[in-house]
């Protein structure tokens, strides 16, 4: 075992450096910086367009489906990653994508119905007025659970391209057709909604055109996926809801405990700081196809993301003020205290990247299930405690611990694993 693994080590840090892993995770981390440009030009149109109030129903409108649907993922996406990640034939992984678009399809139609009844009440918890904009783009919340399949596809495939376009053709819709209304029509508050649910069903259904899905074989592939779900997926699944629950849970008790203007300032300083792990998730994601047959990471993987995210943390600590300033105006200057402690939380999260990918190309499930449900808990209490007294910074507190605390787990899981 030990001879094992230092020939891996040889041969594996080689195929690494490797200029096609290369070439995919700067594919994949240039589409997300393309992603962050085209979200500063939207983010521009958007302030612009709306009031702080507005701009913080919008934030608040996005969080709550991306929420509920935390709870309708059932764990497919990642079981059709693994499945197309051990075909070993191209028609197979179609197949697979194929019969993962209709299973998540049905998932779509529940999601919508059940967003659609309680559009109501989520008015009256939460003293908003989101409902009406949730029932008249019911029709179109069908499809957004697509966007949870996608990125499985393309890890799954290797294709990381096409996975990188999830991440353009969406944002490259809405920001022309935004401006399109800004200069010519009378836009409000619900055009905006409506007109990014359409950018995102028509980013998703052109990437999925690309995977070229077939639908043959459907009951038998869906079988696998189902079969995998119960013994894998469903794991990675709980995990999951934990994780994201609680990600989310930040702005819905920011905005029920405070308001959804300060959601509004909490979400633009997460898209400010979220693109410091950016590369780090990017080469993870490249190298996801290979960890499946590695028996550890390269500790180069390790040495160079460690760099890249000093260095991306300094820059935004430093320039926080002129960005916000120059892209969002000065009405938003509030958003510059919030930026320190989310940014250093970010600063963990890319250094547990290449150990979350590892773990899930390894199949383990459990893991990673009492992982991130032991990080989700800690995120929850301490929002909880502290976003009532200290309002969305206290929820960048509460972020900065808990995403502490999970390097540490995942990188006491890893090293457990390699022994």
């Amino acid at each position: 075992m030990r001879g094992g693994i230092l020939i891996y080590q040889k041969t594996n840090l080689k195929d690494f450096i490797d200029q096609r892993i290369v070439r995919q995770a700067l594919i994949l981390y240039g589409s997300q910086i393309l992603t962050q440009f085209l979200g500063i030009f939207t983010g521009m149109i958007n302030t612009r367009i709306l009031s702080p109030d507005e701009y913080g129903l919008f934030a608040f409108f996005n969080t709550i489906i991306a929420f509920v649907l935390i709870f309708f993922e059932f764990g497919f996406p990642s079981s059709t990653s693994i499945l197309i990640a051990q075909s070993k034939k191209d028609h197979e992984e179609r197949e697979y994508i194929g019969a993962s678009i209709i299973l998540m399809l049905f998932v779509g139609i529940s999601f919508s119905l059940l967003l659609f009844s309680v559009s109501n009440l989520i008015d009256c918890v939460f003293n908003t007025n989101i409902g009406y904009i949730i029932r008249y783009c019911s029709f179109l919340l069908i499809f957004y659970p697509l966007t949870y399949l996608i990125p499985e596809i393309g890890k799954g495939t290797n294709k990381i391209k096409l996975m990188s376009l999830i991440n353009v053709i969406p944002k490259s819709i809405y920001l022309c057709g935004a401006t399109l209304f800004f200069f010519f029509f009378d836009i409000s508050l619900i055009h905006v909604a409506f007109l990014n649910l359409i950018s995102i069903t028509a980013g998703c259904f052109i990437v999925l055109y690309l995977f070229k899905p077939s639908f043959s074989t459907l009951k038998l592939r869906i079988k696998h996926i189902l079969s995998k779900t119960k013994t894998y997926g469903f794991h990675i699944y709980i995990g999951a809801m934990a994780r994201k629950s609680a990600y989310r849970l930040d702005g819905v008790f920011i905005t029920f405990f405070v308001n959804a203007t300060q959601f509004g300032f909490y979400a633009l300083s997460t898209a400010i700081t979220a693109p410091i792990m950016g590369l780090s998730s990017a080469v993870s994601i490249s190298l996801f196809k290979k960890f499946v047959t590695m028996d550890r990471i390269p500790p180069k993987v390790f040495r160079y993301n460690f760099i890249w995210l000093a260095l991306c943390i300094c820059g935004v600590i430093l320039f926080r003020s002129v960005i916000i300033e120059t892209i969002f105006t000065e009405k938003y200057i509030p958003v510059s205290s919030l930026v320190i402690p989310l940014a250093i939380a970010y600063f963990f999260r890319g250094l547990y990247q290449p150990y979350h990918f590892f773990l899930f190309a390894h199949e383990k499930g459990k893991v990673l299930r009492n992982i991130i449900v032991k990080g989700s808990i800690l995120d929850l209490v301490g929002n909880l405690l502290l976003i009532p007294y200290f309002g969305a910074m206290g929820a960048c507190i509460a972020t900065l611990i808990s995403s502490v605390f999970l390097y540490t787990i995942y990188q006491k899981s890893y090293k457990e694993m390699i022994k």
